[in-house]
């Protein structure tokens, strides 16, 4: 069985305390958070600042793009695959290479000032 450790347990617990007093987390930024939490802890060349778990509506027209309908912005990593990078200890996460596959996903989005990949990181 996979351990927590007990600073990443207590720092998402104040993250959904203060979430539900303050904003309102969603489900779905929480667990990409954890995952983020997860990935920098276990792999070493992860560079998470890359990664925006935020969810975003955005409902207001940009310049020449006045005529596009409003969009949602979700989390870089959605919720199946947090959930799947949640379930691997840090060393599956290693052997599996699902380090490496993040880390390049990262770097590319942090190099073309994209949005991250992940789908397909985790096996």
């Amino acid at each position: 069985m996979r351990r927590v450790s007990s600073s990443l347990f207590f720092a998402a617990v104040a993250l959904v305390t203060w979430g539900a007093s303050a904003s309102g987390f969603r489900e779905d930024e929480v667990v990409c958070e954890e995952a983020v939490a997860l990935l920098k802890n276990c792999c070493s060349s992860f560079q998470p600042i890359a990664i925006a778990c935020h969810h975003e509506r955005s409902d207001q027209p940009v310049g020449c793009l006045s005529y596009l309908e409003p969009r949602d912005q979700d989390p870089d990593i959605d919720e199946a695959t947090s959930t799947c990078l949640r379930a691997m200890g840090c060393e599956d996460l290693v052997a599996q290479g699902v380090c490496e596959r993040a880390a390049t996903s990262a770097a590319h989005a942090i190099a073309t000032g994209g949005v991250p990949q992940f789908a397909g990181v985790c096996p």
